[in-house]
Protein backbone atom coordinates (compact mmCIF):
# COMPACT_ATOMS: atom_id res chain seq x y z
CA UNK A 1 0.00 0.00 0.00
CA UNK A 2 1.80 3.61 -0.72
CA UNK A 3 2.12 6.04 1.44
CA UNK A 4 -0.59 8.56 1.80
CA UNK A 5 0.11 11.83 -0.09
CA UNK A 6 0.38 14.62 2.73
CA UNK A 7 0.83 18.57 1.78
CA UNK A 8 4.30 19.43 2.34
CA UNK A 9 3.08 22.60 4.52
CA UNK A 10 0.96 19.73 6.94
CA UNK A 11 2.28 19.48 10.29
CA UNK A 12 2.10 15.35 10.05
CA UNK A 13 4.28 15.24 6.75
CA UNK A 14 6.95 13.04 6.63
CA UNK A 15 9.52 11.94 4.02
CA UNK A 16 11.03 8.50 4.78
CA UNK A 17 14.17 8.06 5.23
CA UNK A 18 16.27 6.02 2.38
CA UNK A 19 19.18 4.43 4.45
CA UNK A 20 22.50 4.69 2.61
CA UNK A 21 25.00 2.66 2.88
CA UNK A 22 28.66 4.71 4.17
CA UNK A 23 31.77 3.61 2.16
CA UNK A 24 34.76 3.95 3.80
CA UNK A 25 36.90 7.68 2.23
CA UNK A 26 40.01 6.32 0.86
CA UNK A 27 43.20 7.89 3.16
CA UNK A 28 45.45 10.42 2.30
CA UNK A 29 48.72 9.80 1.01
CA UNK A 30 49.97 11.19 4.43
CA UNK A 31 48.05 8.67 6.73
CA UNK A 32 49.56 5.33 8.08
CA UNK A 33 47.72 2.78 6.85
CA UNK A 34 48.02 -0.89 8.51
CA UNK A 35 46.65 -3.51 6.48
CA UNK A 36 45.67 -7.09 7.46
CA UNK A 37 49.17 -8.65 5.79
CA UNK A 38 51.10 -6.01 7.76
CA UNK A 39 52.96 -7.50 11.59
CA UNK A 40 51.24 -5.43 13.93
CA UNK A 41 54.11 -6.73 16.55
CA UNK A 42 55.31 -3.09 18.37
CA UNK A 43 58.62 -1.71 16.68
CA UNK A 44 59.53 0.79 19.50
CA UNK A 45 60.29 0.25 23.50
CA UNK A 46 59.97 3.34 25.52
CA UNK A 47 61.78 3.15 28.72
CA UNK A 48 63.23 5.56 31.33
CA UNK A 49 60.74 8.57 31.26
CA UNK A 50 62.14 11.61 33.28
CA UNK A 51 61.48 14.84 34.06
CA UNK A 52 64.42 17.58 32.94
CA UNK A 53 65.09 20.74 35.08
CA UNK A 54 64.30 24.09 32.85
CA UNK A 55 66.45 27.08 33.23
CA UNK A 56 64.91 27.85 36.57
CA UNK A 57 64.35 24.47 38.24
CA UNK A 58 60.87 23.24 38.15
CA UNK A 59 58.15 26.37 38.18
CA UNK A 60 54.55 26.68 37.58
CA UNK A 61 53.76 28.11 34.42
CA UNK A 62 57.20 27.47 33.02
CA UNK A 63 58.64 24.92 30.39
CA UNK A 64 60.27 21.65 31.43
CA UNK A 65 62.56 19.00 29.74
CA UNK A 66 61.07 15.58 29.63
CA UNK A 67 62.61 12.60 27.85
CA UNK A 68 62.59 8.93 27.48
CA UNK A 69 64.96 5.78 26.42
CA UNK A 70 63.91 4.88 22.63
CA UNK A 71 64.78 1.29 21.32
CA UNK A 72 63.82 0.20 17.92
CA UNK A 73 62.78 -3.50 17.58
CA UNK A 74 62.57 -3.58 14.16
CA UNK A 75 63.96 -0.94 11.27
CA UNK A 76 61.37 2.03 11.03
CA UNK A 77 61.67 5.53 9.57
CA UNK A 78 59.08 6.72 12.49
CA UNK A 79 61.13 8.41 15.13
CA UNK A 80 58.79 10.75 16.60
CA UNK A 81 57.24 10.12 20.22
CA UNK A 82 54.54 12.53 21.47
CA UNK A 83 54.54 13.20 25.16
CA UNK A 84 51.26 14.70 27.09
CA UNK A 85 51.36 15.96 30.57
CA UNK A 86 49.11 15.32 33.79
CA UNK A 87 48.60 16.18 36.98
CA UNK A 88 47.07 15.11 40.50
CA UNK A 89 46.04 16.86 43.28
CA UNK A 90 43.87 15.56 46.17
CA UNK A 91 43.73 11.69 44.16
CA UNK A 92 42.18 13.34 41.55
CA UNK A 93 44.21 12.64 38.26
CA UNK A 94 43.82 16.35 35.38
CA UNK A 95 44.47 15.95 31.80
CA UNK A 96 46.64 19.18 31.12
CA UNK A 97 46.35 19.32 27.87
CA UNK A 98 49.70 20.37 27.37
CA UNK A 99 50.98 17.68 24.72
CA UNK A 100 54.54 18.07 22.48
CA UNK A 101 56.67 15.81 20.27
CA UNK A 102 59.95 14.71 20.16
CA UNK A 103 61.96 12.92 17.67
CA UNK A 104 64.63 10.35 18.30
CA UNK A 105 68.35 11.19 17.93
CA UNK A 106 71.04 8.68 19.64
CA UNK A 107 68.53 6.61 21.64
CA UNK A 108 66.76 9.46 23.25
CA UNK A 109 63.30 11.19 22.56
CA UNK A 110 63.30 14.87 24.22
CA UNK A 111 60.50 17.71 23.99
CA UNK A 112 59.57 20.49 26.73
CA UNK A 113 56.20 20.58 28.44
CA UNK A 114 54.87 23.60 29.91
CA UNK A 115 54.21 22.91 33.60
CA UNK A 116 50.16 24.44 33.38
CA UNK A 117 48.41 25.21 36.67
CA UNK A 118 46.18 22.50 37.77
CA UNK A 119 42.27 23.89 38.17
CA UNK A 120 41.59 22.69 41.83
CA UNK A 121 44.80 23.27 42.66
CA UNK A 122 45.37 26.82 42.19
CA UNK A 123 42.58 28.11 44.33
CA UNK A 124 44.13 26.64 47.27
CA UNK A 125 47.71 27.09 46.42
CA UNK A 126 46.51 30.95 45.97
CA UNK A 127 45.41 30.97 50.17
CA UNK A 128 48.28 28.04 50.78
CA UNK A 129 51.45 28.22 49.27
CA UNK A 130 52.75 25.26 50.14
CA UNK A 131 49.50 23.22 49.10
CA UNK A 132 51.64 20.17 46.81
CA UNK A 133 50.04 18.32 43.60
CA UNK A 134 51.83 15.97 41.34
CA UNK A 135 53.00 16.30 37.88
CA UNK A 136 53.21 13.19 35.67
CA UNK A 137 53.42 12.61 32.04
CA UNK A 138 53.11 9.51 29.22
CA UNK A 139 55.10 8.81 26.50
CA UNK A 140 54.27 6.96 23.49
CA UNK A 141 55.14 5.92 20.08
CA UNK A 142 52.44 5.15 17.33
CA UNK A 143 53.70 1.51 16.83
CA UNK A 144 54.92 1.38 20.51
CA UNK A 145 54.36 1.16 24.48
CA UNK A 146 53.39 3.51 26.86
CA UNK A 147 55.32 4.64 29.57
CA UNK A 148 54.37 7.01 32.97
CA UNK A 149 57.35 9.16 34.54
CA UNK A 150 57.61 8.98 37.71
CA UNK A 151 55.68 12.23 39.70
CA UNK A 152 57.62 15.53 40.49
CA UNK A 153 56.13 17.23 43.44
CA UNK A 154 55.08 21.56 42.75
CA UNK A 155 56.26 23.62 43.97
CA UNK A 156 59.46 22.30 44.03
CA UNK A 157 61.99 22.72 46.53
CA UNK A 158 65.19 21.61 44.49
CA UNK A 159 66.56 18.85 46.34
CA UNK A 160 70.12 19.58 47.98
CA UNK A 161 72.53 16.75 46.75
CA UNK A 162 76.02 15.81 48.26
CA UNK A 163 78.71 13.05 46.74
CA UNK A 164 81.34 11.30 48.07
CA UNK A 165 83.83 9.51 45.19
CA UNK A 166 86.07 6.75 45.85
CA UNK A 167 88.36 6.83 42.58
CA UNK A 168 91.61 4.99 42.26
CA UNK A 169 92.66 1.54 42.94
CA UNK A 170 90.42 0.24 45.69
CA UNK A 171 89.38 -3.42 43.99
CA UNK A 172 91.51 -5.50 42.91
CA UNK A 173 90.22 -6.70 39.17
CA UNK A 174 87.57 -8.81 39.15
CA UNK A 175 86.56 -8.25 43.04
CA UNK A 176 84.34 -6.38 45.04
CA UNK A 177 86.21 -6.91 48.01
CA UNK A 178 87.24 -2.68 48.99
CA UNK A 179 90.64 -2.56 49.43
CA UNK A 180 92.18 -1.23 52.88
CA UNK A 181 93.37 1.98 51.65
CA UNK A 182 89.50 2.97 50.88
CA UNK A 183 89.15 3.28 54.33
CA UNK A 184 89.57 7.38 54.49
CA UNK A 185 86.99 7.53 52.35
CA UNK A 186 85.11 5.71 54.32
CA UNK A 187 85.46 7.54 56.97
CA UNK A 188 84.75 10.58 54.63
CA UNK A 189 81.18 8.72 53.86
CA UNK A 190 80.32 9.04 57.29
CA UNK A 191 81.63 12.74 57.64
CA UNK A 192 79.29 13.88 54.84
CA UNK A 193 76.76 11.38 56.61
CA UNK A 194 76.74 13.48 59.87
CA UNK A 195 76.10 16.39 57.97
CA UNK A 196 73.33 15.36 56.47
CA UNK A 197 71.79 13.01 58.88
CA UNK A 198 68.40 12.53 57.47
CA UNK A 199 69.54 12.14 53.63
CA UNK A 200 68.76 9.52 51.87
CA UNK A 201 71.69 7.39 50.69
CA UNK A 202 72.51 6.24 47.48
CA UNK A 203 75.37 3.79 46.51
CA UNK A 204 76.45 3.64 42.49
CA UNK A 205 78.92 1.11 41.80
CA UNK A 206 80.97 1.36 38.67
CA UNK A 207 82.77 -1.51 37.03
CA UNK A 208 86.80 -1.16 35.10
CA UNK A 209 86.45 -1.61 31.60
CA UNK A 210 89.62 -3.26 31.60
CA UNK A 211 88.39 -6.13 34.10
CA UNK A 212 87.78 -9.33 32.22
CA UNK A 213 84.69 -9.55 34.46
CA UNK A 214 83.45 -5.61 34.15
CA UNK A 215 79.99 -5.01 33.86
CA UNK A 216 76.59 -4.13 35.37
CA UNK A 217 76.83 -7.08 38.25
CA UNK A 218 80.20 -6.40 39.09
CA UNK A 219 79.23 -2.96 39.41
CA UNK A 220 76.32 -3.76 41.78
CA UNK A 221 78.11 -5.94 43.62
CA UNK A 222 80.55 -3.09 44.67
CA UNK A 223 77.76 -1.02 45.62
CA UNK A 224 76.01 -3.93 47.59
CA UNK A 225 79.54 -4.60 49.19
CA UNK A 226 80.18 -1.00 50.12
CA UNK A 227 76.37 -0.87 51.48
CA UNK A 228 77.13 -4.17 53.97
CA UNK A 229 80.11 -2.70 55.05
CA UNK A 230 78.21 0.70 56.00
CA UNK A 231 75.37 -1.31 57.79
CA UNK A 232 77.35 -3.92 59.40
CA UNK A 233 75.52 -6.94 57.37
CA UNK A 234 78.64 -8.98 58.25
CA UNK A 235 77.36 -12.21 56.47
CA UNK A 236 76.49 -10.61 53.08
CA UNK A 237 80.73 -10.64 53.24
CA UNK A 238 80.82 -13.73 54.44
CA UNK A 239 79.18 -15.25 51.28
CA UNK A 240 82.36 -14.04 49.15
CA UNK A 241 84.64 -16.73 51.08
CA UNK A 242 82.05 -19.40 49.48
CA UNK A 243 83.50 -21.82 47.18
CA UNK A 244 80.40 -21.43 45.05
CA UNK A 245 81.75 -18.50 44.03
CA UNK A 246 83.75 -18.51 40.48
CA UNK A 247 87.10 -18.47 41.37
CA UNK A 248 88.60 -15.37 40.40
CA UNK A 249 85.83 -13.31 42.18
CA UNK A 250 86.22 -15.24 45.01
CA UNK A 251 87.72 -14.16 48.61
CA UNK A 252 90.32 -15.90 50.09
CA UNK A 253 93.94 -15.80 52.00
CA UNK A 254 94.33 -12.02 50.63
CA UNK A 255 91.43 -10.63 51.92
CA UNK A 256 92.59 -12.55 55.26
CA UNK A 257 95.37 -10.82 55.22
CA UNK A 258 94.22 -7.63 54.12
CA UNK A 259 91.90 -7.28 56.59
CA UNK A 260 94.28 -8.28 59.34
CA UNK A 261 96.83 -5.85 58.15
CA UNK A 262 94.74 -2.83 59.74
CA UNK A 263 93.54 -4.85 62.85
CA UNK A 264 93.38 -4.81 66.01
CA UNK A 265 93.04 -0.42 65.85
CA UNK A 266 95.50 1.49 66.90
CA UNK A 267 97.52 -1.12 67.71
CA UNK A 268 100.54 -2.98 65.64
CA UNK A 269 98.64 -5.27 63.12
CA UNK A 270 98.53 -8.73 63.12
CA UNK A 271 99.78 -8.55 59.54
CA UNK A 272 102.45 -7.16 57.69
CA UNK A 273 103.17 -6.90 54.13
CA UNK A 274 101.61 -6.90 50.57
CA UNK A 275 99.09 -9.58 51.02
CA UNK A 276 100.26 -11.35 48.27
CA UNK A 277 96.92 -14.20 48.81
CA UNK A 278 100.21 -16.69 49.88
CA UNK A 279 99.28 -18.63 53.47
CA UNK A 280 102.65 -19.02 54.84
CA UNK A 281 104.21 -19.10 58.17
CA UNK A 282 103.48 -15.23 58.32
CA UNK A 283 100.11 -15.34 57.75
CA UNK A 284 99.59 -18.40 59.78
CA UNK A 285 100.73 -16.54 62.82
CA UNK A 286 99.11 -13.39 62.09
CA UNK A 287 95.88 -15.36 62.35
CA UNK A 288 96.47 -17.19 65.55
CA UNK A 289 97.59 -13.67 66.74
CA UNK A 290 93.76 -12.83 66.13
CA UNK A 291 92.41 -15.81 67.06
CA UNK A 292 93.98 -15.14 71.00
CA UNK A 293 92.86 -11.49 70.75
CA UNK A 294 89.37 -12.38 69.60
CA UNK A 295 88.71 -14.60 72.26
CA UNK A 296 90.18 -12.75 75.33
CA UNK A 297 88.77 -9.57 73.90
CA UNK A 298 85.52 -10.22 71.91
CA UNK A 299 84.31 -12.88 74.19
CA UNK A 300 84.47 -15.53 71.17
CA UNK A 301 86.24 -19.51 71.41
CA UNK A 302 87.92 -19.57 68.30
CA UNK A 303 89.88 -22.78 67.95
CA UNK A 304 93.91 -20.82 68.00
CA UNK A 305 95.07 -23.19 64.93
CA UNK A 306 95.98 -20.48 62.50
CA UNK A 307 93.28 -21.36 59.80
CA UNK A 308 91.07 -19.21 58.34
CA UNK A 309 88.00 -21.06 58.69
CA UNK A 310 83.96 -20.00 58.74
CA UNK A 311 84.47 -19.29 62.37
CA UNK A 312 87.35 -17.06 61.87
CA UNK A 313 86.36 -15.43 59.30
CA UNK A 314 83.19 -14.17 60.67
CA UNK A 315 84.91 -13.15 63.56
CA UNK A 316 87.11 -11.47 61.61
CA UNK A 317 84.46 -9.74 59.19
CA UNK A 318 82.70 -8.10 62.11
CA UNK A 319 86.16 -6.80 63.95
CA UNK A 320 87.01 -5.16 60.70
CA UNK A 321 82.94 -3.32 59.98
CA UNK A 322 83.47 -2.27 63.47
CA UNK A 323 86.70 -0.13 63.18
CA UNK A 324 85.45 3.74 64.15
CA UNK A 325 83.77 5.52 62.08
CA UNK A 326 82.78 3.83 59.86
CA UNK A 327 79.23 2.76 60.02
CA UNK A 328 75.59 4.97 59.31
CA UNK A 329 72.98 5.79 61.52
CA UNK A 330 70.95 2.62 62.42
CA UNK A 331 67.81 3.93 60.56
CA UNK A 332 69.38 4.48 57.12
CA UNK A 333 68.68 1.94 54.74
CA UNK A 334 70.68 2.99 51.48
CA UNK A 335 69.72 2.17 47.83
CA UNK A 336 72.59 0.18 45.55
CA UNK A 337 73.13 0.72 42.04
CA UNK A 338 75.54 -0.44 39.11
CA UNK A 339 76.18 1.08 36.54
CA UNK A 340 77.88 0.66 33.03
CA UNK A 341 78.73 3.20 30.47
CA UNK A 342 78.12 6.20 32.27
CA UNK A 343 81.27 8.64 32.56
CA UNK A 344 82.01 10.98 34.95
CA UNK A 345 83.89 13.81 33.34
CA UNK A 346 84.74 16.01 36.60
CA UNK A 347 88.25 15.67 36.89
CA UNK A 348 89.26 15.06 40.90
CA UNK A 349 90.82 17.02 43.05
CA UNK A 350 94.07 15.73 41.86
CA UNK A 351 93.17 16.51 38.02
CA UNK A 352 92.78 12.79 37.39
CA UNK A 353 89.88 11.78 34.92
CA UNK A 354 87.61 9.41 37.32
CA UNK A 355 88.37 6.05 35.77
CA UNK A 356 85.14 3.21 35.62
CA UNK A 357 86.17 1.19 38.47
CA UNK A 358 84.96 4.14 41.07
CA UNK A 359 82.22 4.46 43.89
CA UNK A 360 80.03 7.57 44.86
CA UNK A 361 77.69 7.74 47.03
CA UNK A 362 74.99 10.39 46.56
CA UNK A 363 73.79 11.54 49.73
CA UNK A 364 69.80 13.52 48.65
CA UNK A 365 68.10 15.90 51.76
CA UNK A 366 65.21 15.80 50.57
CA UNK A 367 64.11 12.46 48.63
CA UNK A 368 66.24 10.13 46.02
CA UNK A 369 65.00 11.67 42.42
CA UNK A 370 64.66 10.15 40.46
CA UNK A 371 64.31 6.76 42.34
CA UNK A 372 66.10 4.00 39.95
CA UNK A 373 63.61 1.87 38.29
CA UNK A 374 65.82 -1.04 37.99
CA UNK A 375 68.83 -2.46 39.73
CA UNK A 376 71.17 -1.83 37.36
CA UNK A 377 71.49 0.67 34.13
CA UNK A 378 73.62 0.78 31.07
CA UNK A 379 74.91 3.21 28.80
CA UNK A 380 71.49 5.56 27.50
CA UNK A 381 69.93 5.42 30.66
CA UNK A 382 68.35 8.81 31.95
CA UNK A 383 68.85 8.56 35.74
CA UNK A 384 72.47 8.89 36.25
CA UNK A 385 73.31 11.64 34.53
CA UNK A 386 70.36 13.12 36.61
CA UNK A 387 71.56 12.21 39.65
CA UNK A 388 75.11 14.19 38.59
CA UNK A 389 72.93 17.19 37.74
CA UNK A 390 71.77 17.63 40.99
CA UNK A 391 75.24 17.72 42.92
CA UNK A 392 76.21 20.38 44.71
CA UNK A 393 79.42 19.50 46.35
CA UNK A 394 81.50 16.69 45.77
CA UNK A 395 84.02 15.11 48.54
CA UNK A 396 87.09 13.23 47.09
CA UNK A 397 88.61 10.35 48.34
CA UNK A 398 91.44 8.64 45.95
CA UNK A 399 94.14 6.59 45.91
CA UNK A 400 96.61 5.79 43.31
CA UNK A 401 98.78 2.83 43.26
CA UNK A 402 99.48 -0.42 42.28
CA UNK A 403 100.69 -3.72 43.80
CA UNK A 404 102.49 -5.82 41.33
CA UNK A 405 104.37 -9.30 41.27
CA UNK A 406 108.22 -9.73 39.77
CA UNK A 407 108.83 -12.86 38.48
CA UNK A 408 111.66 -14.50 36.09
CA UNK A 409 111.93 -16.06 33.15
CA UNK A 410 110.28 -19.17 34.29
CA UNK A 411 107.65 -17.30 35.84
CA UNK A 412 108.73 -18.01 39.23
CA UNK A 413 108.44 -15.27 42.13
CA UNK A 414 111.76 -13.02 42.79
CA UNK A 415 112.03 -12.19 46.22
CA UNK A 416 114.53 -9.18 47.61
CA UNK A 417 114.51 -7.92 43.84
CA UNK A 418 115.14 -4.01 43.28
CA UNK A 419 112.29 -2.86 41.01
CA UNK A 420 112.33 0.94 40.19
CA UNK A 421 109.39 2.31 38.35
CA UNK A 422 109.64 5.31 36.06
CA UNK A 423 106.97 7.67 34.46
CA UNK A 424 105.04 10.69 35.82
CA UNK A 425 106.34 9.63 39.12
CA UNK A 426 109.20 8.05 40.05
CA UNK A 427 109.62 5.19 42.88
CA UNK A 428 112.17 2.45 44.06
CA UNK A 429 111.60 -0.43 46.15
CA UNK A 430 112.03 -4.17 47.10
CA UNK A 431 110.03 -7.20 46.51
CA UNK A 432 108.87 -9.25 49.20
CA UNK A 433 109.50 -13.02 49.86
CA UNK A 434 107.06 -14.01 47.48
CA UNK A 435 108.57 -10.99 44.29
CA UNK A 436 105.39 -8.98 45.41
CA UNK A 437 106.11 -5.14 45.71
CA UNK A 438 103.30 -2.25 45.81
CA UNK A 439 103.79 1.79 44.75
CA UNK A 440 101.49 4.22 45.48
CA UNK A 441 101.12 8.24 44.69
CA UNK A 442 101.26 7.86 41.23
CA UNK A 443 99.65 9.86 38.61
CA UNK A 444 97.88 9.08 35.24
CA UNK A 445 100.60 8.19 32.77
CA UNK A 446 102.85 5.47 31.03
CA UNK A 447 105.04 4.18 33.26
CA UNK A 448 108.39 1.71 32.89
CA UNK A 449 109.08 -0.71 35.47
CA UNK A 450 112.48 -2.04 35.69
CA UNK A 451 113.73 -4.87 38.00
CA UNK A 452 116.78 -6.27 38.65
CA UNK A 453 118.52 -8.92 41.90
CA UNK A 454 122.23 -8.53 42.38
CA UNK A 455 123.43 -6.42 39.37
CA UNK A 456 121.66 -9.05 37.75
CA UNK A 457 118.57 -7.58 35.39
CA UNK A 458 115.33 -9.54 35.23
CA UNK A 459 113.05 -7.60 32.80
CA UNK A 460 111.45 -4.06 32.10
CA UNK A 461 107.43 -3.84 31.28
CA UNK A 462 105.36 -1.32 30.52
CA UNK A 463 102.23 -0.45 31.26
CA UNK A 464 99.70 2.61 31.37
CA UNK A 465 97.98 3.61 35.01
CA UNK A 466 95.29 3.83 35.78
CA UNK A 467 94.22 1.42 33.76
CA UNK A 468 97.57 -0.80 34.24
CA UNK A 469 97.52 -4.07 32.32
CA UNK A 470 99.26 -7.04 33.21
CA UNK A 471 102.02 -7.86 31.31
CA UNK A 472 103.45 -11.47 30.88
CA UNK A 473 106.01 -12.79 31.95
CA UNK A 474 107.45 -9.89 34.10
CA UNK A 475 104.23 -8.32 36.13
CA UNK A 476 101.83 -10.42 37.57
CA UNK A 477 98.45 -9.29 39.44
CA UNK A 478 98.46 -10.57 42.93
CA UNK A 479 96.60 -14.16 42.83
CA UNK A 480 94.21 -14.94 46.29
CA UNK A 481 93.77 -18.72 46.76
CA UNK A 482 90.96 -19.45 49.35
CA UNK A 483 92.08 -20.06 52.91
CA UNK A 484 91.42 -24.17 53.90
Amino acid sequence: MSEPWRDINDPGFFRPVKKVEKKPSAPYLTDTVQTEQEDKSLEVNLSNPVFIKGDEGFEFNKKCGVQVSVEFLKPTARKKVTFKLFSVYKDEEQDMHCQAEGFEQGGIAKADLTLFYNDAHYNDYCDDPSATLDYFFKASHSTGNEVESPRITMPCNPTDVHRVRLVGMLFDANKCFLLPQGLPGIKSIIEMHEKYKKAEVLIVGHAGGDEDLAGLDMALDRAEMLSAFLTNKSDLWLEWFSPQKETRVRWGTREVQLMLSVLPEGQKPFYTGIAPGITDKTTTQAIMDFQKFSNENKGTSLAVDGTAGPEMRKALVEAYMSLEDTSLSADIVPVMHGCEGHFDDTATEDGLQPDDRRLEVFFFERAIDPEPSTQTTSAGSTEYPAWLDQVLDTKDFEYHGINVQIVDSTNQPVPQATVTLEGPTSHNATTDDHGYVSFSGLKAGEYTIHSEKKEYKIGDSKLTYPTAKTVPGSVKSPAAEMAS
